[in-house]
């Protein structure tokens, strides 16, 4: 049965969250990462399989950003021409497969990885390369078991 949508972030701190990357902090009700000379990443502590994502995404300072979902086995690059000002993004998780929507629009999947992919549950993060900024607000994941 599919569940609730379920907040994803309590807007105060960043609990259940792994800064793996730089620094993260909330800022007008937006997770908003602090650009810099290097890369900066945050990712969710638990796993999560077979899922629906929604959230408002802006890049506000350089080219794009990326949402990783089954522990970085796909991610969906976001580019500032498409994302400059907030705009929902959707993602569905199924088994080892992902999709995803852009203000309605398909992006395409990517991997780094060269085997097939086998992930069926994994940790979700946001990633913005070196002097880039980022917000992600309004973020909700519904279980789709």
């Amino acid at each position: 049965a599919e569940g609730p949508a379920k907040e994803m972030f309590n807007g105060k701190d960043l609990s259940g969250w792994n800064q793996t990357k730089g620094k993260w902090h909330w800022e007008n009700g937006s997770l908003v990462n602090a650009p810099g000379a290097t890369p900066t990443r945050i990712e969710s502590e638990a796993s999560f399989g077979d899922y629906e994502l929604t959230c408002q995404i802006k890049v506000e300072v350089g080219p794009h950003m990326e949402v990783q979902v089954l522990s970085y086995q796909w991610y969906f690059e976001v580019r500032r021409s498409d994302a400059s000002d907030f705009k929902e993004f959707k993602v569905v998780v199924q088994g080892t497969k992902a999709s995803c929507t852009l203000g309605g629009v398909p992006l395409v999947a990517m991997t780094e990885s060269k085997a097939q992919p086998n992930n069926t549950s994994g940790a979700i993060g946001f990633y913005a390369p070196k002097g880039a900024k980022i917000q992600v607000k309004e973020f909700k994941l519904r279980s789709l078991k």
